[in-house]
């Protein structure tokens, strides 16, 4: 995972859910009103943070966390996706990826394996159409 951003606890990505949320580089869009286009334009300018670093504070605070939610940028393009909500599971967190839907194949995957509690779908688009 190419992981650029961390924020430990967040309470606005999941209703009724305290989150921990995790932001990957790269997107495959690139809309002109990104609010994360460093993540998707300059990833080389934010701090990669390995992946053994965050599971290492996801399970000091796990009693305190409900869920991992990822986001990015897109998550789906993340060869590993699948082994990093496994682990999250594993450590008894539910699991949300953030995404703009375009990787259905990867969504539909996710869902047969069982790694998706929730999902977050950004809808792009022109309001002009």
């Amino acid at each position: 995972m190419e992981i650029r951003g961390y924020l430990q606890t967040s309470l606005n990505e999941w209703p009724g859910k305290i989150s921990a949320v995790v932001w990957v580089a790269g997107c495959n869009f690139r809309c002109p009103y990104c609010q994360n286009k460093d993540l998707v334009l300059n990833p080389e300018k934010l701090p990669k943070i390995p992946a053994e670093e965050i599971f290492e504070d996801l399970k000091k605070r796990k009693n305190w966390l409900d869920a991992a939610c990822l986001t990015g940028g897109e998550p789906t393009l993340q060869k590993d996706l699948s082994r990093f909500l496994s682990r999250c599971q594993q450590m008894g967190l539910l699991t949300m990826v953030d995404t703009n839907g375009t990787r259905s194949e990867v969504l539909r995957e996710l869902f047969e394996k069982k790694l998706l509690d929730r999902i977050s779908l950004d809808i792009k688009g022109s309001f002009d159409r």
